[in-house]
C-alpha cells in the first residue's frame, strides 16, 4: 500500500504523480496532507469558498506548480475549472449551512427531550451482520420521528459545538459523513446490465472526522480517483469542507457560550484506486513533474 505524508495539497499532488506515472493504476493509494490550510481569517457566512479557496489553502514552494496545473486544459476544460467544479459539488453554502444548524438547535431544545421521554430509545447496538442485511431498519430509534431530510453536516458541527471538554480534560469527538449508500448504489448492481460493471457509484464513499485534543482531523475515502481532473481539485475541496466545518464550530461555539476555538489539523486521503481518465491527460499531468 503506497503511502505519501507530506506537507501541502500541490506537494501531496506532485509527489503523488510522480508515483503513478509508471503505473497503469494502483490500488489503495494513502496520502496524508499535514498543513492544507493557511491560518486565514475566520470564513464570513457570505463568502463564495470556489471563487477564494487560493486565499485559503496553504501552497508552500508549490505555488508555481499550482498555476501550471490551472492552465492545462484537461477533457476540454482547464485545470482551474477542474479545481472550482470540485469544490462546487463537495462543499455547501456557507450561509444556508449556518441557518441549518440554528434551526437544528431549536428542534433540538424543543423536541429531543420530549421524544426521549416518550420512545426512550435513541440508539440501539447493533452487530456488523445486521448493518449488512438489514440496513435501515430503524424501527424503535429516534431516527424514524425525524421530520425532514438529514443533514448530515449540520448535525455533526452542532455536535462539534456542543461537546466541549471542560478543564483539564482532553477533547476527543469523531463524526462520519456517508456519501455512499446502499440502498441506492447496491440496488443499482442488480439493475446494471453490463458485464462486469458497478453502475453509477459515487467515488468518494465516506468522511471520517476526529476532533482530538481540540484539533480536527479528516481523513476520506475514494473508491476510486482519477489523478489527471479531479484528484487534486478533490483534496482542495477536503481542505475547504473542513475550514467550513471548523469555521462554523468555532461560530456556534461563540454564541453557545464557549471561547475555546477548534483548530485546522491534516487531511488523509485514501484512494482504493487510482489512476486516470485517458492517456492523454495522464500525460499532460506527469509533464508537470517531468520538467
Amino acid at each position: 500500500m503506497p503511502f505519501l505524508e507530506t506537507t501541502t495539497i500541490p506537494e501531496a499532488y506532485f509527489r503523488a504523480l510522480q508515483v503513478l506515472k509508471n503505473e497503469d493504476s494502483l490500488d489503495h493509494l494513502v496520502v496524508e496532507i499535514r498543513k492544507p490550510l493557511l491560518e486565514a481569517s475566520p470564513l464570513t457566512l457570505n463568502i463564495n469558498v470556489a471563487s477564494k479557496y487560493e486565499d485559503l489553502i496553504d501552497f508552500g514552494s508549490y505555488r508555481g506548480f499550482h498555476e501550471k496545473y490551472k492552465r492545462l486544459t484537461l477533457r476540454n476544460k482547464s485545470g482551474g475549472d477542474w479545481i472550482k467544479d470540485r469544490i462546487r459539488v463537495l462543499c455547501p453554502d456557507v450561509k444556508e449551512l449556518s441557518e441549518e444548524i440554528r434551526q437544528l438547535d431549536v428542534w433540538c431544545r424543543r423536541k429531543i427531550l420530549a421524544l426521549r421521554s416518550k420512545y426512550g430509545l435513541i440508539y440501539k447496538t447493533e452487530d456488523y451482520v445486521i448493518r449488512l442485511t438489514r440496513y435501515g431498519n430503524y424501527e424503535g430509534m429516534l431516527y424514524m420521528h425525524w421530520s425532514r431530510p438529514l443533514n448530515q453536516l449540520a448535525i455533526i458541527i452542532y455536535k462539534l459545538a456542543k461537546d466541549v471538554p471542560r478543564h483539564g480534560q482532553k477533547s476527543f469527538v469523531y463524526g462520519v459523513l456517508s456519501i455512499f449508500d446502499p440502498l441506492k448504489e447496491n440496488l443499482q448492481l442488480i439493475c446494471d446490465g453490463r458485464t462486469a460493471n458497478i453502475g453509477q457509484f459515487p467515488c468518494l464513499s465516506i468522511i471520517d472526522l476526529k476532533l482530538s485534543d481540540n484539533t480536527l482531523n479528516l481523513c476520506a475515502l475514494w473508491r476510486h480517483q482519477y489523478f489527471d481532473i479531479k484528484a487534486y481539485g478533490n483534496w482542495i475541496s477536503l481542505a475547504l469542507l473542513m475550514k467550513i466545518i471548523g469555521d462554523l464550530t468555532n461560530h456556534f461555539r461563540k454564541k453557545f457560550g464557549f471561547k475555546e476555538e477548534v483548530k485546522y489539523g491534516k487531511i488523509t486521503s485514501i484512494a482504493s484506486r487510482a489512476d486516470f481518465s485517458s492517456n492523454v491527460d495522464k500525460g499532460k499531468v506527469i509533464s508537470l513533474v517531468n520538467v
